[in-house]
């Protein structure tokens, strides 16, 4: 629980963060999968 309470105070505390990037290996933070994400909608799963 650490963890998440961490990170949402984390996010409220960036102004602008429109997007929530879940990354397990290099291909899903690669740059062209992050802005294949962002492109689609701010925080699409």
């Amino acid at each position: 629980m650490v963890y998440a309470s961490s990170k949402d105070a984390l996010r409220r505390a960036l102004n602008g963060v429109a997007a929530d990037i879940q990354g397990t290996d290099f291909s899903e933070v690669a740059y062209e999968s992050v802005l294949e994400r962002v492109s689609r909608g701010a925080g699409s799963h």
